[in-house]
């Protein structure tokens, strides 16, 4: 796929708006909800969050920040509450644009060695474009990964949260294929409501940080 340069500073703009997005949805989750969160992925071990390493973290802190509910509101609906008159209208469209992001697993088709992948939805049959700079060095084509792709506002690619863990091995695979059994039908049926989608994501999530699956990431986004 051709990109335009103004498709590459796009993409840097609001890669660098959503670091700054996510710490203040972070602001919004509480100590008990954080455990509450790392019990569910299976990072709480006696009372303390454990985490093998920094890939955990970035994991762990995207699982908070989309599956989090607060009396049924997400952290979006929070945030646009308390701080729409504060935050910068660009952070207000990203915002926006949380709220349309997609977890699943995903197939790597074709890359640029510097720019974008063609991200294949291994559930839906749907192809995505993203974008995501030097995503290609250690996700060649054939490889599977979980992840959450997030629109980029005013572009018609794509971007990822920033947490991505890789799928390789046929256990992993074995396991993976049973969890999406469960939700096949809603997904094909007009897709998971927000409870479904948050029980979807705690699933596959939980079980390939007990498989050790990122124990092998390492990917570049600058």
């Amino acid at each position: 796929m051709q990109i335009e340069a103004h498709e590459i500073e796009r993409y840097r703009k609001f890669r660098e708006i959503g670091r700054e997005l996510n710490g203040v949805l972070l602001g919004y989750v509480g100590k008990m909800a954080f455990k509450k969160a790392a019990k569910e992925l299976g990072l709480l071990r006696d009372g303390a969050i454990v985490f093998e390493n920094d890939s955990a973290v970035a994991v762990f802190q995207d699982y908070s920040i989309h599956t989090y509910r607060m009396g049924g509101r997400s952290l979006f609906d929070i945030c646009l509450t308390r701080e729409s008159h504060t935050l910068d209208p660009d952070m207000l469209v990203l915002l926006e644009m949380y709220r349309h992001s997609l977890f699943s697993v995903f197939k790597v088709k074709e890359t640029d060695k510097y720019y974008c992948c063609d991200m294949l939805d291994v559930v839906s049959g749907k192809e995505y474009p993203m974008l995501d700079f030097g995503f290609a060095e250690t996700a060649p084509p054939g490889s599977l990964l979980v992840t959450r792709l997030i629109p980029v506002p005013g572009s018609v690619f794509f971007m990822s949260s920033g947490a991505a863990i890789p799928a390789f091995n046929q256990a992993t695979l074995t396991e993976l294929k049973q969890i999406i059994g469960k939700f096949i039908y809603f997904f094909l049926g007009g897709g998971l409501s927000p409870s479904q989608e948050a029980s979807f994501c705690k699933q596959i999530t939980r079980t390939l940080l007990r498989m050790g699956m990122l124990e092998r990431v390492s990917y570049l986004d600058i």
